[in-house]
């Protein structure tokens, strides 16, 4: 699963920064760059090491669970389906 990892140097969080195309991340379709790594096969990896966290990822293994958060920026005026915003 071909994908580049970014720690933040604010929060120390990882994230996702390069999709390699073709590539299976990419032709799942649910991971999007800037997707913030919580669980690697159901690891903790919030206070990972970017090389942890690669390790997790490049272990010979059938299939790779991720546990991904996205912020979703909603614009001004915007509503939801049942009038939320």
């Amino acid at each position: 699963m071909p994908v580049h990892l970014n720690v933040s140097l604010f929060s120390q969080s990882i994230y996702i920064s390069k999709i390699t195309p073709n590539g299976a991340a990419a032709r799942n379709g649910q991971i999007q760059i800037g997707d913030k790594i919580l669980t690697v096969n159901g690891a903790d990896v919030t206070r990972a090491t970017h090389e942890d966290i690669v390790s997790r990822l490049t272990a010979p293994a059938p299939s790779v669970a991720l546990t991904l958060y996205r912020e979703q920026l909603v614009r001004k005026g915007s509503t939801n389906a049942d009038g939320e915003i």
